[in-house]
């Protein structure tokens, strides 16, 4: 903006600039709103002014930026005072190492004020200190360790985390005193939208792990088994997980099962969608644990099996879910698999379930069999060789009926 626009607009925002005040404005001045306000909140743009301005106007331009007019009102004890005191004396005179020595300063119960600010969510006070020369972004409370993007992360303040990632040189995988990242945070508040920032950052490392060797991914997989249904924090918590599989993150950490196998077993198609689109094992379940298809047939999830038997991926082969789905009873779901041309119509498992099938009155699985033979069925060579992976894939109780 050309200067001689800068001092009209500073003319008009501040009339009476020329008038004889006292040196310093009172704070219930400011308070009271005889000093009259300025959206300049940059510590730069105001410091610009500083030989332009005639000295008692810059004075109220200082006094008037809504990042020190909001301090004003929070400044309640005599250590406070001298922080403020400290800015509006750096910005009067253009003390550079302000920044540095803001830092140093606990503001309250052994936080700094920016981590403060950005735990509060005090948005005129980080934009004014962001601003400052000599702020150090990265610097740690004496407790937990934490930045300033951490507070903001655990406490859920999307526009506190916004400016701090625009900050320069921003250290978004800061760990804390238990080597969580902000992410970590974000994910443990269930904030989609601290979240959706955190992991549209490129610099964020979305599959990094805490001391214990956990993920985000699973600090939210695991938060699901205590969120009520009933409330709305499975829907946010859903948002989160689908922001943090959508931007890649697909690894559990410590858990004995995959981010796929998890999404079957709790029904959420959606999210099995998201993973298979990202490339994930569709037919791994985990250590010990069954295919994902094994999983959504043991639990006659149709929709899910549908889903898994589109992809071209699965293997309708491994852990013999069409045995599986006949020792269920789950006929709807045997029928959709005895429709695949990949079936291994020479595995015993596969015969197995028609004998099965045959002695409960479903003869139709073989009838169905064949036309997919027809249809251009190949055999495989050989039996089919593959176990069920684990004891959840097979139920020795399966108690079937055959149809009358």
């Amino acid at each position: 903006m050309p200067l001689a626009a800068s001092l009209l607009i500073l003319t008009v925002v501040l009339p009476g600039i020329l008038d004889v005040v006292r040196a310093h404005p009172s704070d219930e001045d400011i308070a009271g709103g005889s000093i009259e306000a300025t959206t300049i909140n940059n510590w730069d743009d105001i410091a610009s002014y500083r030989t332009v301005l005639p000295e008692q106007s810059f004075l109220r331009l200082v006094y008037s930026a809504p990042g020190l007019v909001r301090l004003a009102q929070l400044a309640t004890t005599n250590e406070r005072q001298v922080i403020l005191e400290g800015l509006r004396e750096s910005l009067l005179y253009g003390y550079h190492s302000i920044g540095s020595w803001a830092c140093e300063k606990q503001w309250d119960k052994g936080q700094t004020l920016l981590q403060w600010a950005s735990f509060h969510g005090e948005t005129a006070i980080v934009e004014l200190l962001l601003s400052a020369p000599g702020i150090n972004v990265h610097v740690a409370d004496w407790t937990l360790h934490r930045t300033p993007l951490h507070w903001a992360s655990y406490r859920g303040q999307p526009a506190i985390v916004k400016m701090l990632l625009a900050a320069s040189g921003m250290d978004v995988n800061a760990r804390d005193y238990e080597h969580k990242t902000p992410l970590h945070l974000g994910v443990e508040n269930t904030d989609a939208k601290v979240v959706n920032l955190l992991v549209q950052d490129a610099r964020t490392d979305i599959n990094t792990v805490d001391q214990d060797g956990k993920t985000p991914l699973q600090y939210a997989i695991e938060s699901w088994r205590s969120a009520d249904a009933y409330s709305g924090s499975t829907r946010q918590l859903r948002r989160v997980i689908k922001a943090l599989i959508g931007a890649g993150a697909i690894d559990v950490g410590t858990a004995r099962y995959t981010a796929l196998y998890w999404a079957v077993d709790n029904g959420l198609q959606d999210i099995v969608k998201l993973l298979l689109q990202k490339g994930v094992d569709a037919n791994h379940g985990g250590p010990s644990r069954s295919t994902p298809l094994c999983k959504a047939v043991k639990k006659d999830l149709h929709h899910i099996v549908k889903t898994l038997l589109r992809h071209q991926g699965t293997d309708v082969n491994v852990g013999n879910p069409l045995l599986l789905a006949v020792q269920k009873g789950h006929w709807a779901i045997a029928e959709m698999l005895v429709k695949r041309v990949d079936i291994d119509v020479t595995s015993q498992g596969v015969r197995d379930a028609m004998q099965l099938a045959k002695l409960c009155g479903h003869s139709q699985l073989k009838s169905l069999l064949e036309t997919g033979r027809s249809a251009g069925r190949r055999p495989r060579k050989g039996l089919f060789g593959n176990p069920c992976l684990s004891m959840d894939c097979f139920d020795p109780d399966a108690h079937i009926r055959p149809s009358h």
